[in-house]
């Protein structure tokens, strides 16, 4: 089952947490519980990297306009 987690985060560019890999396990007919895919995660040091934010949009039309 471990093997199976790691393959898959590693699949997901390291982008997939827990839930979204219990998905991806139940999805492929292994039967477990979150809690067991979390563990395993840690077990293994997988952590899923933070989402990227968009950048703010430009407003540069305001800001401008404020200094005139």
């Amino acid at each position: 089952m471990g093997a199976l987690v790691r393959q898959s985060f590693i699949g997901s560019d390291r982008t997939y947490g827990a839930r979204h890999l219990w998905y991806e396990v139940l999805a492929l007919g292994n039967n477990c519980g979150l809690h067991r895919i979390e563990r395993l995660m840690r077990e293994q040091a997988l952590s899923a990297r933070p989402r990227r934010r968009g950048l703010r949009q430009d407003r540069g039309h305001d800001h401008h306009a404020a200094c005139r």
